[in-house]
């Protein structure tokens, strides 16, 4: 099992998580299962996120899914994804 924890900054936090929300369908596809989604304590439009996953291929081939960069440009993300892959 790998968690991948990634966080990138957003212009609007609630804004952002509505869209995020409404993806879950394609993490679900890359094999992702969500286990947290929340903000920075001291930085409210910093986003963070953790899923859980069998086989990170998934989430690496999203990434390339250009679906994906679209809804982050209409969610307001302003800021590069950073992410870490951390095996079990």
């Amino acid at each position: 099992m790998a968690f991948i924890i990634a966080n990138h900054k957003v212009a609007d936090f609630k804004k952002w998580k509505t869209f995020f929300d409404s993806d879950v369908t394609r993490q679900k596809a890359s094999g992702l299962n969500l286990l947290k989604v929340g903000s920075k304590a001291d930085d409210p439009n910093d986003a963070y996120f953790v899923w859980e996953t069998k086989d990170p291929s998934g989430f690496k081939k999203m990434l390339q899914d250009p679906g994906l960069l679209d809804i982050m440009k209409k969610a307001g993300v302003t800021g590069e994804l950073h992410w870490v892959i951390v095996n079990d």
